[in-house]
Parts: structure tokens; sequence; C-alpha cells
């Protein structure tokens, strides 16, 4: 006879923790090792141990070479699901990795390539320098505008006329009241076409 299933039979189970994700952990890993190192950039491809390229020399990241099945999880990990459909339809995808936490100054792209069953994951480091880094509290504070005021009557902005900057002088037949030299005249220069001797 079978056992029929009851409500208190599902409330006193306890749920199932969620399980983290290996393959998130190790991309995570991934990248917070390719920042520490300075590395420039990891290449996994299956059947092969996935390495890190740092300064022009290789680093291997794993004992034993990464199956197509881990391979795939870790793209999972890495693209979003249109960059997974790009993949299987296309072969090839790109795609920026989002602001990492805990890496600020850190910047991923990640190509991935499959080619007759093998699957080639890169992840490449653009690291921004600290001089070239905007200060946090450069977004804290408000910027104030000053505007140049008036000498004559605080409060009231400066008048510049339109077109001229500071220090400009109008250009028309009134500001030098010397007309003749103003007037346009047609004028014909004189050519000498004679060549002297040597």
């Amino acid at each position: 006879m079978a056992r029929t299933a009851s409500i208190a039979d599902t409330s006193t189970r306890k749920p199932n923790p969620v399980a983290p994700d290996p393959a998130a952990g190790c991309v995570n890993l991934v990248l917070r090792t390719l920042a520490a190192a300075n590395g420039n950039r990891v290449i996994m491809r299956t059947g092969q141990v996935p390495i890190m390229l740092v300064a022009g020399h290789e680093r291997t990241l794993a004992r034993d070479p990464l199956s197509a099945h881990a391979m795939r999880q870790l793209a999972k990990s890495l693209l979003p699901a249109a960059e997974l459909r790009a993949l299987d339809e296309i072969g090839e995808t790109k795609y920026e990795l989002p602001a990492q936490t805990g890496l600020p100054l850190e910047d991923f792209n990640v190509t991935a390539l499959d080619a007759d069953r093998v699957l080639v994951i890169e992840i490449a480091r653009h690291a921004t320098p600290d001089e070239d880094a905007v200060p946090e509290d450069a977004f804290t504070e408000p910027l104030s505008v000053t505007r140049p005021r008036s000498a004559n009557v605080a409060g009231v902005a400066e008048r510049v006329a339109s077109g001229l900057r500071i220090d400009a002088e109008a250009v028309r037949a009134l500001a030098d009241l010397d007309l003749r030299k103003q007037v346009a005249v047609g004028r014909v220069d004189r050519v000498h076409l004679g060549i002297v001797a040597a």
C-alpha cells in the first residue's frame, strides 16, 4: 500500500541549504589571484592546465587539466545568458565583467571560444593605476560655480557682449571713427615680370 504524503511530513523536514557554486568560487579566486600577482591574463582550455601570464611568463594555476564539464561550469559562472547563447550559436563571445567586490581598480574582460568541442576561456585584466583613479571624495563634495561679478554692484554678474571674449573689442564702423581706413576698395597690385640677369 502506498503511503500518502501529509502536511506533517513536509513541516518537520528542514530545507536543504543551497550549496555554494564551486565554479563561482573558482572564478572569484582566479580574479583575485590575477590581481594580486599583477598578471595580464588567465587562459583556461579544455584538457589543459590553466595558466596565468605575468610579465610574459607563464604560471600554472592547477595541477590537473580542466575537464569539459568544468570548463562549461566556468563559462556559466563568467558569462550571462545572452553571451552563453552567442557562444553556443556562433562559437565565440566577449564580455566585460561587472565591477568586482574588493577589486575597485580592476577591470576584467572575458573572451570565450568553442571550437571542435574544445572550450577556451581567456580572462584579461586591465588595472587602473592609482594616480588615474578618481578619489571617492570627488563625488561627495558639491561643486561650487563662481561667476564673475560686476565691480559696481554687488550680486550682479559682469555684462559681456555676446560674441566677445575678455579684453575683446567690438567690430563695427563706429569703433574707430576713421572711416576711410575701414571702407573696402578695389585694388590691383603691380606685378613685375622682369628677370634680372646674373
